[in-house]
């Protein structure tokens, strides 16, 4: 039986006049890649499979190093489109996804 296990992009370097779909990851966040790659070793992955996104791609590429087992991209495979929103600061952004968890029919966040 296969089993499905779906990560997050580790940290990104926040770049407040970037847009959040170009960012890359933080020294700390490829730090935590490793670890990552550690505890997924138990459940044996057959591939790595990431979004475009450069911050998911590089947590994907460390990982799949590490444990040395093969890598996709796929097109469309991100958690939403923010490019038409301007930076928030973390409290705002989380502010505005508690926003979408209470109006969850209303778009929230692009």
């Amino acid at each position: 039986m296969a089993t499905l296990i779906l990560i997050k992009h580790s940290l990104p370097k926040i770049v407040p006049d970037v847009p959040a779909n170009q960012w890359r990851l933080s020294g700390e966040g490829r730090q935590r890649c490793e670890a990552l790659a550690d505890r997924l070793k138990a459940y044996h992955p057959d591939v790595i499979v990431t979004s475009v996104e450069p911050k998911a791609q590089e947590t994907a590429e460390i990982v799949a190093e590490r444990l040395g087992i093969p890598l996709e991209t796929l097109p469309d495979l991100h958690e939403h489109d923010r490019s038409g929103v301007p930076f928030f600061t973390p409290e705002q952004f989380e502010a505005a996804v508690a926003g979408f968890f209470a109006q969850p029919a209303k778009p929230v966040l692009g």
